[in-house]
């Protein structure tokens, strides 16, 4: 009975540890897809650097180490465009959690006085947004006029514990976001503004 048991046990283990190698292994690009990403970001087709960067950005995280080996690659504009998708990946990083503005109003949602930090917008959403400050007691100011869709901003100060809103170019509010981290990043995306 025991040496039943022993062996569905290391059965299972066996099992449980192909499937994670297999997962590890499928999380991590292959070399020479990187690689083959890198050489297109050198294209003479605009449409083909841009279509290479954009695989390797939404490759994240997984691919920055393989990255690296390029940043200073003879080629001018793959040399760019992979310091670019660096720099992109890097954000990703720093970028402040959506919070729903249904808790707009809510005392822990206005903002508190910490560190002075370097703010950048990015609006990655195919509609123009406005972006407010959410005052210390708990009025909004507008920070400037509409961000068009896909640009960025950068606020030069602001705080830790400060909040923002993030309305649409009726005022309507799609999410807010909380500094709570240095350099950090506010994506205004999609799938945030339709939850």
């Amino acid at each position: 009975m025991t040496s039943t048991i022993h062996s569905l046990a290391m059965i299972l283990f066996c099992c449980v540890a192909g499937f994670s190698a297999t997962l590890s292994a499928a999380e991590v690009p292959d070399k020479s897809d990187v690689e083959a990403l890198v050489q297109q970001l050198g294209d003479e087709q605009y449409s083909v650097r841009q279509k290479a960067a954009k695989e390797l950005k939404e490759m994240g995280e997984s691919v920055a180490e393989q990255l690296r080996i390029f940043r200073d690659d003879p080629d001018p504009e793959r040399r760019m465009r992979v310091r670019g998708v660096l720099e992109d990946i890097a954000a990703l990083r720093r970028e402040l959690k959506w919070v729903d503005p249904k808790h707009l109003g809510e005392r822990v949602y206005y903002s508190k006085t910490g560190r002075s930090v370097r703010l950048t917008f990015r609006n990655l959403t195919k509609k123009p947004v406005r972006i407010f400050w959410i005052e210390l007691d708990g009025s909004h100011r507008a920070w400037r006029g509409l961000l068009k869709a896909g640009e960025s901003a950068v606020c030069a100060r602001s705080y830790i514990g400060h909040v923002w809103l993030i309305t649409d170019a009726d005022k309507k509010p799609l999410g807010m976001y909380s500094i709570d981290i240095e350099d950090p990043v506010i994506a205004v995306r999609e799938q945030d503004i339709k939850k």
